[in-house]
Formats: C-alpha cells, structure tokens, sequence
C-alpha cells in the first residue's frame, strides 16, 4: 500500500468512527439525575459538540482532496 492508500484508509475510518459516536445514541445514567447548573456556554455547546467536530473533520477532508489532487498533477507534468 501506498501512503495515498494508507491515508485515505486512515480518514475513512476515523470519518466512520466519528460517524458511529454521532448516530449511536448514549443511555441514560440509572437513576437518572437532575441536570447541573451550568454556564450559558455548557447550554449552547454541549449538544453540538460531535457537530462541530464532524464539520471540522469534512472539512479536513476537503482540503486533504484539494492536496492530493495538486500532487498528483504535478507527478503527471514531470513525466517519466
């Protein structure tokens, strides 16, 4: 395998994995307790956290694209 391989093994199975935490629903906590007095930012964050790091990891992989993309025209140019 190559690293164009390796690597393309690498970020499908992290997209996968990230992908499996974000549908997977967690279980609640037996009994189930009352819900912590926090900051306003615990409020708008805590639930879109695995949002944020899915974006992020889209977008990772856009700019991953747009390189080997570029490296492989330049290996054309050169020609053997």
């Amino acid at each position: 395998m190559n690293a164009k391989a390796v690597a393309g093994l690498v970020i499908g199975l992290g997209f996968l994995g990230l992908f499996a935490v974000a549908l997977i629903p967690s279980t609640p906590a037996w009994p189930t307790t009352a819900p912590a007095a926090g900051g306003i930012g615990d409020a708008m964050w805590g639930g879109r956290s695995v949002e944020v790091l899915l974006q992020g990891f889209v977008l990772l992989g856009g700019v991953v694209a747009v390189l080997l993309l570029l490296g492989t025209r330049r290996t054309m140019e050169a020609g053997p």
